[in-house]
């Protein structure tokens, strides 16, 4: 069946995880200890952040997990701060974090789009910042339908916001393909019965990926490629 549409993941994906949340991980645990090192050295540790290289590991819960179970994580070892306003924290500082696309960012979605694949993003993150990032980016028209972990479908691995998005646009699930950069995002694909496609710009290795699908590209701007080896593009498309 044709491939007429693609589902993104965002961080890790459209953005370069470790450059976009790197320096930001090191701010957060700072405020909640209030610069007490013992107390920034417990909450790195059960974030898995090296506050050396201002960078998290890849077996983090962090990066595919959602706002409200990194502040439980959290929580646990600051029972000073509730989570929800550790919750409230987080989304205040990632409202001044400086997001760095991937690359071809722009160019990518815009050619996908003019060449009449419909695009979405489905990501843990919630729904207002990922749309305020869209923005910032200018390709947030492109996308047909934008779900975060609050728009009521649940978050990746469930694949409920992916059978939304599906319904959403009228299409059957061999007709989509879904783009992530981790384990989550294929195994909501998988359990979708939608085609998974991994990309490195996210901490997980080829080799991490492959384990939950065939399909490893290097990033989005190889998609274009990928989709025209497979038969799935219109006459006239050609490779960016």
């Amino acid at each position: 069946m044709t491939i007429k549409a693609i589902i993104f993941d965002k961080d890790g994906t459209l953005f370069d995880f470790q450059k976009s949340w790197g320096k930001w991980g090191t701010k957060l645990i700072s405020e909640l200890a209030n610069g007490e090192k013992d107390l920034m050295l417990e909450i790195s540790r059960v974030l898995e952040y090296d506050l050396e290289t201002k960078e998290f590991q890849k077996s983090s819960q962090f990066i595919a997990g959602t706002v409200a179970e990194t502040a439980n994580l959290i929580a646990s070892v600051v029972p000073e701060k509730s989570v929800e306003q550790i919750i409230e924290l987080q989304l205040n500082l990632s409202l001044d974090m400086k997001q760095h696309p991937v690359k071809s960012l722009k160019k990518t979605i815009d050619f996908l789009s003019t060449n009449g694949f419909v695009l979405g993003v489905v990501t843990n993150d919630l729904i207002n910042p990922t749309r305020n990032q869209l923005i910032k980016e200018k390709i947030l028209s492109q996308f047909e339908l934008i779900l975060g972990q609050d728009s009521g479908y649940g978050s990746k691995p469930d694949p409920s916001p992916l059978l939304a998005f599906c319904k959403h646009c009228n299409l059957e699930v061999e007709e989509v393909v879904m783009v992530g950069d981790s384990a989550h995002d294929l195994t909501a694909a998988k359990n979708a019965r939608i085609l998974g496609v991994g990309v490195l710009t996210g901490l997980a290795s080829k080799t991490d990926l492959l384990k939950h699908s065939e399909y490893v590209i290097p990033d989005i701007s190889y998609l274009p490629s990928w989709l025209k080896n497979r038969g799935q593009t219109r006459r006239g498309f050609k490779s960016i």
